[in-house]
């Protein structure tokens, strides 16, 4: 199977939600490229990650951002649960970390930094959500997606050692 088709070459392409070619100038395919862009940064966060839970979640993330095209279809294999799922895994981060904490753009982890570039990628994709009048129970999801990322900034903010850390040996 070839990858090329060559109607890109003209602009176009073959539409999920209107099931024909259309212009890659409409607001559909804009929703599709943030979608894209948000799975790459994750995919960029993910290996970078080594504890277990965390990988769990995120593999459970990327299944459903993946399921989200099928929205667009009439065979949609999106599962709401996971939206109940990042709730527990919120909490669970709230137990350690203080909103009040947080400190816009001061990140000295890699990690939290990359998870906050994640959040505001969600952040731009629930928007483009709302315009494309995507369904109910993947605008909750992409919105508890977002809270995930921000506590989990947070959570990592506080407790990874940072590279300044490691080279004064300040808490190691």
């Amino acid at each position: 199977m070839k990858v090329y088709t060559k109607q890109g070459d003209k602009g176009i392409t073959y539409s999920l939600k209107n099931k024909n070619l259309s212009s890659k100038g409409e607001s559909e395919f804009e929703f599709y490229g943030k979608l894209d862009k948000v799975l790459s940064f994750i995919g960029l966060l993910y290996s970078n990650v080594r504890d277990k839970d965390i990988l769990n979640d995120l593999d459970k993330i990327i299944l459903e951002l993946h399921n989200i095209y099928s929205t667009f279809t009439s065979s949609s294999h999106f599962n709401p649960d996971i939206t109940n799922y990042l709730e527990k895994r919120i909490d669970a981060f709230s137990e350690n970390v203080k909103i009040e904490d947080f400190l816009m753009e001061t990140f000295t982890s890699y990690d939290a930094a990359l998870a906050n570039v994640c959040r505001v990628m969600v952040r731009e994709l629930e928007r483009e959500a709302v315009r494309q009048g995507v369904k109910k129970e993947v605008l909750s999801f992409l919105n508890r997606l977002s809270d995930y990322f921000f506590m989990l900034t947070l959570y990592w903010e506080k407790n990874q050692k940072t590279y300044k850390d490691l080279l004064t040996n300040k808490n190691y």
